[in-house]
């Protein structure tokens, strides 16, 4: 992973936002069934096996350089959650 997106992260009062691991899969596929979210997306939900083919995409592009034109994708959590896991 690019150093500077590896320690990349971002705090707000109620955010963390920071690049995606490995272990956000899962979570992140259960959200990508919900139709609704395509409302403004250009694709639909995917099976499993399409979504880590998305996923490990999205992962390798953190080593793509700064001054390629590129948009990267990030995790956001609410801290409550992130807290509530926790315990």
């Amino acid at each position: 992973m690019n150093t500077a997106l590896s320690m990349m992260r971002l705090e707000t009062e109620r955010l963390i936002i920071r690049p995606y691991i490995e272990s956000d899969l899962m979570e992140s596929f259960k959200l990508m069934q919900d139709p609704e979210l395509f409302t403004y997306l250009h694709f639909g939900v995917m099976t499993l096996e399409d979504y880590q083919k998305l996923f490990k995409w999205l992962i390798d592009s953190y080593q793509t350089p700064f001054d390629q034109a590129f948009k990267y994708s990030f995790a956001i959590h609410s801290k409550a959650t992130v807290r509530s896991r926790r315990t």
